[in-house]
């Protein structure tokens, strides 16, 4: 059967029979068609991944043939593909009492159960099916790894897909989803295994090499991406994202101006080039080139105006320029157009605190800690906005505020040691201190930056010598 239906496909008048059966919806009319060719109507639109329109088929067909097992059967392999697995049991547990050997009935319910997440009967289903020995087994199994991969359980794909490779070890499509399955999970040696065995059957294929280049990237084999990129665009002079990433992996490697070559050629092909002429103003900003860095920031807004990117670029050059007035219209920008990102209002805050705008720089940093309060740094200036202005309680309560993440960071328990002892509260002064010595002795230096002059004081002696001599 599965012989004929290949033979089927491979023959013109199967685009014939299409064809016809889109005529006869198109024109609303009736024209009679046998179980083998709604079956092979079916399986078109289900190639196509078109459910609904496969469905609609099904509709057809079990009018024309109510009887038909084989058109129920597909029935049910639909509903699982439009996502509504508890119908297309009610249908398989019919035809489980009808045809008990039929291994597509429990590949399908396999599926069906997956999608509940039953995975046990689920996998118990799929066990059986394969028990029953069916023609062109490493499809069944290449199938079974699909189900898999559409519910993102890679480990369990690849159990199938391994046995379909070993079955038929020059079928491209199972090397394509090892290779896959292995970048998901994190194998990135076996990734790059499976699609260099998918090269060597096609040493053509751009999109592997592509791929190729965004696992060596994961791998932090930067020139190795490289290379594969450029396999990739010397077959395809036009696959964009092969020149945008090369771009990307190129500004990594230091090597500016052939990223911004590559972003150029990158923009040749696309139509929507606000990102690439962001990251070229990015480039020319790393080659100490402000103006032609400006320069492209503006064709990034003139390109899409609601990129927040560019707008605080040209902000974070005019505050290094000491222009902190005219850098804060550009932050706010980025900051409406993505309220979001922690470094944009942390940025807004530098700038706010260069302007002596207090109110409004704590306003900013609170949020920025909201948005990432994992990040160092961003406590740190925080804080040290308060004590600039004579608020050092305050800057106790943020840095107090911030280990209850930050714990383990030496440089904030210094920090909040130096603004107890500034408050007089020397008994927390000295709790704090004595645990970021013991976090990391070698930093006590952030302690004295702050409070000079515990350099003097006995008891705080004492405790650096104790914990130097541990």
């Amino acid at each position: 059967m599965r012989k004929e239906r290949d033979e089927f496909y491979e023959e013109n008048d199967f685009q014939d029979t299409v064809q016809r059966y889109e005529s006869m919806k198109r024109n609303k009319i009736q024209y009679f068609f046998d179980v083998f060719e709604f079956e092979n109507i079916i399986n078109y639109y289900i190639d196509i991944n078109e459910a609904n329109s496969a469905f609609e088929a099904i509709k057809v067909a079990t009018k024309q043939h109510p009887t038909s097992a084989i058109l129920q059967l597909k029935k049910a392999q639909v509903l699982v593909d439009k996502g509504e697995p508890l119908k297309s049991l009610e249908i398989l547990k019919k035809l489980e009492r009808i045809e008990l050997n039929n291994y597509e009935i429990f590949a399908i319910k396999g599926s069906a159960l997956s999608l509940l997440g039953d995975i046990k009967e689920a996998v118990k289903n799929f066990n059986y099916a394969l028990s029953l020995d069916p023609e062109n087994k490493d499809e069944l199994l290449y199938s079974i790894a699909l189900s898999f991969i559409q519910l993102n359980r890679y480990k369990d794909a690849i159990q199938y897909l391994l046995k379909a490779n070993k079955m038929d070890p020059d079928n491209p499509s199972y090397l394509y989803e090892l290779g896959f399955c292995y970048n998901k999970i994190n194998e990135l040696h076996k990734s790059i295994e499976f699609y260099t065995k998918y090269l060597e059957l096609d040493p053509f294929a751009d999109n592997i090499w592509y791929n190729l280049g965004i696992v060596y990237n994961k791998a932090n084999e930067l020139e190795k991406a490289v290379e594969a990129y450029d396999f990739a665009l010397a077959i395809n002079q036009e696959h964009s994202y092969s020149c945008f990433n090369k771009a990307n992996i190129l500004v990594s490697l230091e090597r500016y101006k052939e990223a911004i070559d590559a972003y150029e050629n990158y923009m040749e092909l696309e139509d929507e080039i606000a990102e690439a002429l962001t990251y070229i103003g990015e480039c020319y900003e790393k080659l100490d080139e402000r103006d032609k860095a400006i320069k492209y920031y503006k064709e990034a807004l003139k390109s899409d105006p609601e990129f927040p990117e560019p707008w605080f670029c040209i902000g974070n050059i005019l505050l290094k320029k000491g222009m902190a007035e005219y850098s804060v219209y550009y932050f706010k920008k980025a900051v409406h157009l993505d309220r979001e990102d922690p470094i944009f209002w942390a940025e807004l805050g530098r700038a706010y605190k260069k302007m002596n705008k207090i109110n409004e720089a704590h306003h900013a940093y609170e949020q920025a800690t909201k948005l990432d309060p994992y990040n160092e740094r961003i406590w740190l200036e925080y804080a040290h906005l308060l004590y600039d202005n004579s608020l050092i309680k305050d800057a106790v309560t943020v840095l107090t505020n911030a280990l209850e993440l930050l714990n383990s960071s030496p440089v904030i328990y210094y920090h909040l040691a130096a603004y107890c002892f500034m408050t007089g509260d020397s008994e927390l002064g000295f709790t704090n201190l004595n645990e970021a010595l013991s976090l990391d002795y070698d930093q006590h230096n952030e302690f004295f930056k702050l409070y000079p002059e515990g350099r003097s004081d006995k008891k705080i002696k004492e405790t650096l010598m104790h914990f130097k001599n541990d």
